[in-house]
């Protein structure tokens, strides 16, 4: 149980780095284009 807990904890921070990271990358180039 818990492992599956963090595990999902895991993925879930996996998912929201890269939607932070998209967002930086995108509004780096909107602002530089």
């Amino acid at each position: 149980m818990a492992n599956n807990e963090n595990k999902k904890g895991v993925i879930i921070t996996a998912v929201v780095v890269g939607a932070v990271a998209i967002g930086v990358y995108v509004a780096t180039i909107m602002l530089n284009g």
